[in-house]
């Protein structure tokens, strides 16, 4: 991953969406980390469909 389309059309780096989601500008997901890398993770709210893992890839 290195970037994220927002629901508005925004698109924003990896980097941009992390910090936006630490200061709340971004619902619905949360920030994590693995082995030292953070990234955005869709927060539980019953709906499959909303999650970061299926919403479609966007390619430059």
């Amino acid at each position: 991953v290195v970037g994220y389309e927002l629901s508005n059309g925004q698109r924003v780096s990896k980097d941009e969406g992390i910090q936006m989601a630490k200061i709340g500008e971004i619902a619905g997901v949360a920030v994590a980390t693995r082995k030292g890398n953070e990234y955005l993770r869709s927060l539980p709210d019953e709906n499959e469909n909303n999650n970061l893992g299926n919403l479609p890839s966007i390619t430059d």
